[in-house]
């Protein structure tokens, strides 16, 4: 059984403009200094949300969660 961290919530949120109609969101959590690390979402799922954030050390990692093409609040 995986045990999970504390909900932690983003310090900045993006939409990056990747194309002429596509913007990808992502967010950052955790450690501001912290290793960064990129969390992507497998397959069929509303996208990041708190319990993306739950499975990695927080105080350590810089943590970068974004939503695939298609899913949740990219567009």
């Amino acid at each position: 059984m995986q045990v999970l961290f504390p909900e932690i919530k983003p310090y900045k949120r993006h939409q990056l403009k990747v194309s002429e109609t596509h913007e990808v969101y992502l967010d950052e959590a955790g450690n501001t200094d912290g290793i960064p690390v990129l969390f992507v979402h497998g397959g069929l799922r509303p996208g990041c949300d708190a319990s993306s954030r739950r499975s990695s050390v927080p105080q350590l990692l810089r943590l970068i969660t974004l939503d695939q093409r298609g899913f949740g609040r990219t567009t």
